[in-house]
């Protein structure tokens, strides 16, 4: 039709890409690599890596963690988007959690993430209310990319172990 999306990607058979639907969420679709057979795999995403066996995908949920007094966001509710990491097949059947920001972890997001083999690498943004107000404020918010420094969360999918990966001194 013309238009192409933002990230179209494939397994040599098939063409995964993603479109907005009417309420604005992305949603999944696979095709043949000749055009044929275009299927959407009712998968709603906020973003999506594909593997040789699996597609990988952060949901679109939102969670409000507390107050926010922000010089850089503009709400007065610190809301968190992405809370499960879930896979499934290219077909989309098979669809399992393999990783929730969940206990020490839930007020952390991925900033840019990979799979690779039984890992998930990402950088991150934690959210530390420090003073135990309930409210965040801008210092509160640790970002594991910037000028200085490039940490990496690794999460082994297998078992749930996370690691830290931090640049050498």
């Amino acid at each position: 039709e013309g238009k192409f999306p933002d990230q179209m990607l494939t397994d040599g058979s098939r063409i995964f890409w993603e479109e907005e639907n009417s309420n604005g969420e992305k949603c999944l679709y696979s095709m043949k690599i000749d055009g044929g057979n275009q299927t959407s795999l009712n998968i709603m995403v906020r973003s999506w890596k594909l593997t040789s066996n699996y597609i990988y995908y952060i949901i679109n949920d939102k969670i409000t963690v507390g107050k926010l007094q922000s010089n850089s966001i503009s709400s007065s509710d610190l809301v968190l988007t992405g809370s499960e990491l879930r896979r499934c097949k290219h077909d989309g059947s098979g669809d399992e959690l393999v990783w929730k920001f969940e206990g020490e972890y839930a007020n952390m997001r991925f900033i840019e993430w990979y799979a690779v083999g039984n890992y998930i690498y990402a950088s991150y943004t934690n959210w530390t209310d420090s003073d135990g107000d309930s409210i965040f404020t801008d210092s509160d918010r640790y970002q594991s990319i910037d000028a200085k420094n490039y940490n990496i969360m690794r999460i082994n999918i297998s078992d749930g172990d996370v690691q830290y990966i931090y640049p050498p001194d």
